[in-house]
């Protein structure tokens, strides 16, 4: 092989290698600008969950005081307190049932339930006493989720 076929054969590998590098390069700047667009598109995602979350949690906290706000200003006639109930149930889009339970025993409920099942003494129940008992005892109003 003569000196000029050996250079071409050199400068063609090293083309080769030069462009194989570029891509390389190419392709590592474009993963890392891949993941900060994920990062970026994470967090607008969380930011919105956490909006909606805190609007919801702002219209359940406003139901319940004005649950209270009737129950206390009508000392608890059940009419009024079942009416204001329905009327809150109906304006408020994320609530998805209200239970009343004065010391504990739910009394209440709206929408009504035909089985009796939704009326349970949250003091005794397995799923709720702990917080029922610690709302109770701290005099804190209780807002259950899922969210």
């Amino acid at each position: 092989m003569n000196l000029s076929k050996r250079k071409n054969v050199i400068i063609a590998v090293l083309v080769f290698l030069l462009g194989m590098a570029i891509v390389g390069v190419t392709a590592r700047q474009e993963n890392i600008a891949q993941k900060q667009r994920k990062v970026v598109k994470a967090q607008l995602h969380l930011n919105s969950a956490t909006a909606s979350l805190k609007k919801d949690l702002q219209e359940a906290a406003t139901a319940t005081e004005t649950l209270e706000a009737v129950a206390h200003a009508t000392n608890g006639s059940t009419a009024e307190l079942y009416k204001t109930m329905k009327s809150t149930y109906e304006k408020t889009k994320n609530i998805y049932s209200l239970h009343i339970a004065p010391k504990g025993v739910v009394t209440s409920v709206y929408p009504p339930v035909k089985d009796k099942m939704g009326k349970i003494d949250f003091l005794h129940d397995q799923e709720t006493k702990e917080v029922s008992v610690y709302s109770r005892n701290k005099n804190v109003t209780i807002i259950r989720g899922p969210f």
